[in-house]
């Protein structure tokens, strides 16, 4: 395996496209041509030579540093054209040759993003032409909120918050994994009818489309609980109140919920918060079973994991299907693994999340879960 090679790129962007360098020289159209043709020969290099290091890898750590010296390379001579191009007071083919450049290593770190994904160094900043890409986008989706919602207090409301949110990114630091999730937000944002609101619907398009994409900030849950919270408190009668909870939790659930990417990571995610307080009003709504629910939560310690809910509920349901688990009552199961465990994120599963989780299975949740349980096996065959 062999380590990153500081002449990759190097050499050609500090040395020989340097201002001063080709100011001086005063390089004519062939000049620039050539530097030109030389940028997409360095990108192509680049990427044949990444691709055949990942084919002949071996050890998987020493792999992982290579991409992450890559992808720290990349971002540091993204910067330095970022620079060159602050630098030039005039000269087209210059501010043509240098936004070549940074349309090649751009090029070269998706190229390492997209294929080698669990290699890249998510909390590692993002360099500073990818925040002005991003920049841009967030002022395209201002002027999209602007001419698209109808003009309502609370959609208004709804756009101040996701503009405020988005604006908090603009000027920077922001690490990849969350730049990565905000520009794909945008991107199908950008694309979607996010005005009037479907027949049945209990939030409008744009803030089903939120809920749908994980914007977990804490303004946006104070907006949902605000709005579902006023349509709770405008019906009369608690068999009103339990329908309309109930039709709000279906919602939920037959929503194409995306709960691996998060605008927050370290956050639960939207439809988790919502879904729990639709189960707590559920609750409260039953005679008698909120008090008695919680005297036996509180009077059994919980088991803490370090799995997610997805993973949790997976694990329950090949356990059941194998036989190791023999209730045959699903929804009391649910309920007392609810009371009883943790999950990585949160300390109090939901039921009705854990439901939607035991029948809605996402392939990255069967990956872990396979990788989980050959874990295991290496274990059981080490125990003496």
């Amino acid at each position: 395996m062999q380590i990153v090679k500081n002449d990759i790129w190097h050499n050609f962007i500090r040395n020989e496209i340097l201002p001063a360098r080709l100011l001086n020289e005063a390089p004519g159209s062939s000049n620039i041509s050539s530097y030109l043709e030389k940028s997409g020969k360095e990108r192509n290099e680049f990427m044949d030579r990444l691709m055949r290091e990942a084919i002949h890898q071996r050890n998987e750590e020493q792999f992982s540093i290579l991409i992450s010296g890559y992808q720290a390379l990349l971002c540091f001579l993204l910067n330095t054209v970022d620079r060159y191009l602050h630098q030039i007071e005039n000269g087209r083919q210059l501010l043509d040759l240098y936004t070549a450049v940074m349309a090649d290593l751009q090029q070269c770190l998706r190229f390492i993003q997209e294929y080698f994904p669990k290699h890249v160094d998510r909390n590692a900043y993002a360099p500073k032409p990818l925040l002005e890409l991003f920049r841009k986008a967030v002022q395209q989706a201002e002027a999209q909120l602007v001419r698209s919602l109808q003009p309502s207090q609370t959609e208004e409301i709804l756009r101040d918050i996701l503009l405020s949110e988005l604006r908090r990114f603009v000027d920077g630091p922001i690490p990849f994994e969350q730049l990565s999730y905000l520009n794909g937000f945008l991107q199908e944002l950008s694309i979607r009818e996010v005005s009037g609101r479907e027949p049945f619907s209990p939030v409008s398009p744009l803030a089903a489309y939120c809920i749908v994409k994980n914007f977990n900030s804490s303004a946006f849950l104070q907006f949902c609980f605000g709005i579902f919270g006023e349509q709770l408190s405008g019906l009369q009668t608690d068999a009103e109140k339990r329908e309309w909870l109930e039709h709000v939790r279906s919602y939920f659930y037959q929503l194409p919920f995306e709960g691996e990417k998060a605008l927050y990571t370290q956050r639960p995610a939207v439809r988790d918060y919502l879904v729990t307080w639709i189960e707590h009003e559920l609750l409260a709504r039953q005679a008698g079973q909120k008090k008695e629910t919680v005297t036996r939560v509180e009077s059994v310690p919980k088991i803490n994991t370090s799995v997610t809910v997805p993973v949790l509920a997976l694990l329950t349901r090949v356990f059941k299907e194998t036989g190791v688990i023999t209730n045959s009552n699903l929804q009391e199961l649910f309920r007392s693994i609810s009371a009883c465990y943790t999950s990585q994120r949160t300390e109090s599963i939901s039921p009705g999340n854990f439901h939607g989780k035991y029948y809605t299975v996402e392939e990255t949740t069967k990956r872990k879960v396979t990788d989980l349980l050959l874990e295991m096996v290496k274990v059981v065959r080490k125990i003496p």
